[in-house]
Formats: structure tokens, sequence, C-alpha cells
């Protein structure tokens, strides 16, 4: 018979197996979509439903593949910055000059300037025009390192003299700080009064910055009292003031060295480090710019820069390039949700001219990008509802992307849903849609029948939306996951590059080499991914040129574009939409290496290829290309375009480059679990909770049967 501690031990396992395969179940069996809204809040209980949604809006744009553009707004500031160049604002400058408003409006005086020189109505003025306010506060550290007369015995750790349970702490300092407080406090409570129902606080910039380093905690003692003087504070904010649009933001300098200061996720609503390039050319920005993502990318919390620019070594001018530093956000920092843009003559999106002296390359590329969201292209989420989701199709009614119409998710719009909602689809004259995602316009009012698609951004789309009566926005499928893939004249196996897992593939080609995809059957495609070598290795082994051809039969093909001096791990990009059943990339050159050992080491991650079931549905592709990004082009149909054309088709793809794909991260290879092995899994678990309910049934009857024993 079966003793009871025995039974006892093995009731517990039995449990703890069927809890473990449900638990199993209920995940791998539950389909990911990045864009299904994950509910987030703020840390402020009392946060109103305007701060909510915003702060939802922010982790939606984190798991897609956009970017808010902000600006700091100062008539001050910094390195090689004349007279006549302090005197612009920048926010104001940048919508003088690009004709479109900063998302997130930076006034870097301090709160006391703000209060004396009633800057208040500024403020407002900004936040009615679409912008989010983001305050800073550093603590009193310019009254503390200028004081002469109460000078600081030992500026080390000078952190544990703000924090109140220190019985030891300057009386001098402590009371600056709380007079600090209250004077913050008094003037958040005028900006809500105001109606401004959400803003970002930026407490203590810098703190791991070497220049301020020991002010703000080197030693274990000090990052304590770091972590109570910041809990103090935002307690103090929301619990004492009772405050409700208030986003507290941690805002290290980007390098290293934040992570022990770091006060907790249930004391911090957004991890948004300065950022700076330093290199030669200051055109690229990494991820040794930002060490400290890798841990900040882990913390369930918004991503952002709370100032960037591309800062050069040289003072000549133009000294960075907007565009390269864009690209290097999309692969370094996919996570990254918002950037302020800092103002130098360094550092500023201006050509050298009249808003700077020293100016930069591209500004108008980093605005106008599609991947670049201003505030005319923000999603309403000033609303008294909850926010799920954020734009995935924006649609202008102006030919340059500029005047938004309308910002919808995924879903099909029905001509009386669009009516309900607005939008006039007459009037749209150009769309920015995310890479992933495509856009079906019909003719008829309810989604039905043929559809013109559209992959990608396009200023060209008057015409088409002429007729519209209905929409649909759809995410797009990786047609190329787990197909038919092989190295065309060659032994060598291509298993692995569609295999979802972004895993090592090296070989040596001394000839051009061609990776072809059969997708199984004719599909409408009209973007790819494809993930180098910086996926996990070296970025100088990324493809540096290649070709993507085309073909319904396996072979006539047709070329449908052309990437030349690659140097960035993922290449993201559209083209003319094409019915087509085989993909073949064609490798020209393997990588940037100097070296001629490796000059001809093919490296790669992953192959993706996007699009749509080909049947019932029509598209003659990309008619024209943005004005800001290159020469106007005419890219029809599924005809052979000569150099002239596929030139300028190449740069628009590389213009509309918008993310790294979802399951890969620079520099590291994530494995995702394919959706065969995902069943596998159910399965097995599935054996398990059945195994163990029999074996947990047998033990109950054979105790049931020895109780009635002991009774008779």
């Amino acid at each position: 018979m079966i003793k009871k501690g025995f039974a006892r031990v093995t009731a517990f396992v039995l449990c703890a197996l069927m809890l473990f395969s449900v638990t199993s179940i209920s995940i791998i069996a539950s389909p990911v979509d990045i864009f299904d809204g994950i509910e987030t809040a703020p840390i402020n209980h009392n946060a109103n439903q305007t701060a909510r949604n915003f702060y939802q809006y922010l982790w939606n744009i984190r798991k897609s593949d956009s970017l808010l553009c902000g600006a700091t707004s100062s008539r001050l500031i910094g390195v090689d910055t004349t007279a006549a160049d302090a005197e612009h604002d920048y926010y104001q400058a940048i919508k003088n000059y690009f004709g479109v408003t900063p998302a997130i409006f930076a006034p870097f005086q301090s709160i006391t300037y703000q209060v004396k020189n009633n800057y208040l109505p500024v403020v407002l003025e900004r936040y009615q025009a679409g912008s989010v306010p983001l305050f800073h506060l550093h603590g009193s550290i310019t009254s503390i390192l200028s004081d002469t007369e109460n000078p600081v015995e030992d500026p080390a750790d000078y952190i544990v003299h703000l924090d109140k349970t220190n019985p030891d702490r300057d009386m001098n300092l402590y009371n600056k700080w709380v007079a600090e407080l209250k004077e913050t406090a008094d003037y958040f409570e005028e900006v809500e009064k105001a109606g401004i129902e959400v803003y970002i606080f930026k407490m203590f910039s810098e703190m791991n910055n070497t220049s301020k380093q020991g002010l703000f905690g080197k030693t274990e003692s000090g990052f304590r009292a770091f972590h109570n003087v910041w809990r103090q504070a935002v307690e103090y904010f929301t619990v004492k003031r009772g405050l409700t649009g208030i986003l507290f933001a941690y805002c290290p300098a980007g390098f290293t060295g934040s992570e022990p200061l770091y006060p907790g996720d249930d004391y911090v609503d957004i991890l948004s480090p300065t950022s700076y390039s330093n290199y030669s050319t200051g055109s690229i920005i990494s991820q040794f710019g930002c060490v400290d993502y890798e841990w900040m990318k882990k913390r369930p919390k918004p991503f952002g820069f709370s100032e960037l620019g591309p800062r050069g070594l040289s003072t000549t001018s133009p000294v960075g390039d907007w565009k390269d530093t864009l690209n290097s956000i999309i692969y370094a920092y996919p996570e990254a949700s918002f950037a302020v843009l800092w103002y130098e003559n360094r550092l500023s999106l201006f050509p050298a001219g009249d808003y700077s002296n020293n100016g930069n390359y591209n500004g108008d590329y980093f605005i106008y990008n599609p991947q670049v969201i201003v505030a005319e292209e923000m999603i309403n989420y000033r609303t008294k509802k909850p926010l799920k989701s954020t734009g995935i199709a924006m649609l202008y009614s102006d030919a340059k992307m500029k005047k938004k119409a309308a910002s919808l998710s995924l879903g099909s719009f029905s001509a009386a849903k669009l009516k309900s909602l607005s939008i006039d689809t007459k009037s749209i004259q150009s769309l920015k849609i995310l890479h992933g995602c495509a856009i079906a316009v019909y003719e008829t009012d309810n989604c039905t029948g043929t559809s013109e698609i559209f992959y990608g951004s396009n200023k060209n789309v008057k015409e088409v939306f002429q007729k519209a009566k209905s929409l649909k926005v759809m995410k797009l499928e990786n047609l190329a996951f787990e197909k038919n893939i092989w190295v065309e004249g060659d032994n060598k196996s291509a298993y692995g590059l569609n295999d979802g897992r972004n895993s090592s593939w090296s070989h040596e080609s001394l000839k051009p080499l061609t990776i072809t995809i059969d997708l199984g059957k004719i599909y409408n495609v009209g973007q790819m991914s494809i993930n180098h070598a910086g996926f996990f290795d070296d970025f100088k082994y990324n493809l540096r040129d290649f070709e993507i051809y085309t073909s319904l039969n396996g072979v006539d093909y047709t070329i449908v574009y052309r990437e030349q001096g690659n140097i960035f791990p993922s290449s993201n990009f559209c083209f003319h939409s094409i019915d087509a059943r085989y993909v073949k990339v064609k490798i020209i050159t393997p990588n940037s290496s100097a070296s001629q050992i490796e000059k001809n080491l093919i490296s790669l991650a992953e192959i993706e290829v996007y699009g749509t079931d080909a049947t019932g549905t029509y598209s003659d592709g990309f008619s024209d290309f943005p004005d800001s990004y290159g020469n106007d082009a005419d890219v029809m149909g599924s005809d052979i375009m000569d150099d002239e054309a596929l030139d300028d088709a190449s740069d628009y793809g590389k213009e509309s480059i918008t993310v790294t794909s979802v399951e890969g991260k620079p520099g590291k290879a994530e494995i995702v679990i394919p959706a065969f092995y995902r069943y596998v899994w159910i399965i097995f678990c599935g054996g398990v909770l059945i195994l163990a309910a029999g074996i947990g049934a047998i033990i109950y009857l054979l105790h049931r049967r020895k109780i009635r024993k002991s009774v008779s």
C-alpha cells in the first residue's frame, strides 16, 4: 500500500507537472504579435488617462519601428555656439525650416527661470500644438558647486546630504533641495491647472557623467543615498502633492556606469540616456555610445534618448550626417521610442547658414523619414479612453507627408467606418506605413475584390485614393520562413538562413554567390529584410553589395532591388510590388573588410520576404519617390528597369529602411521558437498533463481503496 508521506510528495510533484504543462501550453500556444498592445502603466497610481495613454503610446512605439522626434528649446546653449546662433529657439527653428513640429518639447531652462520669466504660456502653446513637455531638474548642482560661503566639505557623494533618512546630512544643502522640490511641484501644479495633462520629468540628468561623478554617488553609500533621494522625490510629487500628469525619466549619460544608480522599476517610468556620436565624421552612433543599453532594454520600460546629436571631433562645417545617425539608431537601438535632439552648431539638423554656422548633412532625411514621427503624425492619445494600438499606416492630405489626415491601426476600414472616422479618401496624396505591414486600397465599400497594395511610403497615391472606398491595413507574414532554400551552383547548404533564429551562416566563394528561396506558390511581394553578420559578428562582415531578383517560374528573373555600399547589420527595404514564387539574393561584394584573406567571406544571419496572397490583387508599385529622398523615378510594373531607374529604386529602398527584424538584435543571436516546434511542445506538454492526471487518478483510487478496507 502507498504510505501517506509518499502519496503527499507524489501529489505535489504531479500538481507541479500539471501546472507547468498548463502554463507552457498557454504561453506557447498564444501567438506573439508585436502590434498587440501590452498593457503598461505609469508608476503613479494617480496618473490621468491622457498620461496613461501617452505612456502606452511610448511602449507601443518601442515595439514598432517608429521614433518620436523631439527637440530641446533654448536660446543659450553649448560648445561652439555663436551669439547669433544662441538667439535661435531650436523648437521654433525646426518649425520654420522644415514645417513640422517636434513631438517632444524640452525647455532646458531651470524651473526657477521658467517661474521667474512666466514661461508657462509658451509651454502651454506648444503643448496645444501637439508637443509633450520634458522638464529638467539637476538638484541645485550649479548653486551647490558655486556656493563659496558654504562649501561642501567632501563633494564626493554629496547626494547623501539630500537624503532625509541621513541624520548627519548637511542641513544647508538639504534645505536647498527641499525648497527646489517645492518650487518644482508648485510649478507642475500650475502646469496641470493650465490644461497640460502629460509631461516628462527628467531628474538628475547624467548622474553617472564623470564630470558629476561623486556628486551623485560613487560608493555603496552614495548609491543607496541616490536611490533614497530619487524615491523620496517620486513619493513627494505623486503622493504628497498628488500630481496626475507626471512621468519620471531616468536620464544617465549614455556610456556606462548607470546601473548601480538605478532606483528601481517601481520608481522610474522611462529610460532615456543622453547619447552623442564622437567619431571623426560625427556620423555613426553605435552601441558603444550607450554601453548600458544592454541592461536598459531588458527593463519593462519605454526607452529613448533625452539628448541626441551627431557630434564629430572636427569643427569644420558640416561635421555630422543625420542620415547615418538615424540608420545607426535603427540597428543599434531598435527599442528606441523617441529622440530629443540637442541644439548646438555641431549638432543641429540644419546645414550651415541661417540657423547654424557649422551645420550637418541630411537633416531633411532625418526629419522627413517615414520612421520619424513629428507632432503632426502622432495618433490621438489625448482621449478619455484607454489607448491600445499605435499608428501602423499614416495618411496625409499633401504630397510631402506633412499634413496628417489619419493614423490607422491593423484592420479593415469599410466605407462606413471611414466616414465615421471623418476620413475622406479623395483628399489622400501620400502615405507612410511601418515595415512588416501593407495597406490595400479597394474600390468597393467593404474591402472586397481587387486592390492596390502599398508596401512602403509613397507620395504619389492621389490618383489611387480618388477611387478608393475602403482600406485594409495588414500585418505581413514572412513568406520565406522555413521554405526551400539553396545556394545555386554550390554544395553549401543554406539551411538556417530562413529559420527565424538569426544564427551564424558563413561561406567562402571566389565568385558572386546566389541564394534562392522557393516561396511554395505565387505571392505578391514588396518588402524584404536581410540580417547580416552584425547580428553575431563584426559589422565589417555585413554584405556590402547585393541584388534581389524575383521569378514566377524559376527560369526568367527580374531584378527589383540593388544595394551598394551597405555597412549596416540589417537591410530592410521595399521595392515595387511584384508577383513572384522565387526570390533570389545575388551577393556581389561579400563584406567591407580590408583584409585580402577575408574578402571572399560571406556571412549572413537571416533572409525574410514579405508580401500578400497574389490571388485577386494587383499593383503597379512605387510610381514615384519622395522629393526629400532624391530624384523622382518611375518604376512601373514588373518590367526590367534600366540602371538609372534601378539606382533610384535602390536609393528609395534605403530611405525606407525602418527597423531590424523583430527577432534580431544586433550583435546577438536570439532564438525564436518556430511554429512547428511550438506545436511539438504543445503536444508534449499536453501528453505530460494527461499522464500526470492519469497517475494522480490511479493514486487517488488506490488511496480510496485503502480507506474502505480500513473502515471494513
